[in-house]
């Protein structure tokens, strides 16, 4: 079937991370990638001086996809499950066309003294719209 509305898009969000975040009650900030989407790739930037004190995940209606399972190790340093970990990392995740509704949601923890910010880039596409064959056939 052919489709229509195929645009793809970089939608950009940055994460702060109040000092003292625990992991337990971590911050979190609501992305709106614009509708159903199919999610492509994911880039995740930890700046310089986190020093493996943060943590950073993605999850999409409840399911964390990003670190997702089975992935290779991305932690820097050891200890820290279900979380993105690391110091001066830039990392890009193939998620392989995810089919997305509308809204991600970014949770970060922070055990370091300073607030600290984490930034990603969602690579997303527009959902296929199935042409409607009849709508063309007109009148006979």
């Amino acid at each position: 079937m052919v489709g229509r509305g195929l645009s793809e898009r970089i939608v950009r969000a940055r994460l702060t991370v109040p000092r003292v975040t625990l992991p337990a009650v971590p911050v979190t900030f609501r992305v709106d990638v614009g509708g159903v989407v199919l999610l492509r790739q994911t880039r995740v930037i930890i700046p310089q001086g986190h020093a493996g004190l943060t943590g950073f995940r993605v999850d999409y209606s409840g399911t964390t996809i990003l670190p997702y399972s089975g992935q290779v190790s991305v932690t820097d340093f050891a200890g820290t499950q279900n979380w993105l970990t690391g110091n001066d990392a830039d990392w890009l995740f193939d998620t392989g066309d995810i089919e997305i509704g509308r809204f991600l949601d970014l949770y970060g923890f922070n055990n370091d003294g300073a607030n600290h910010v984490f930034e990603v880039h969602f690579a997303v596409r527009d959902k296929p719209i199935p042409s409607d064959s009849t709508s063309r056939l007109g009148a006979i």
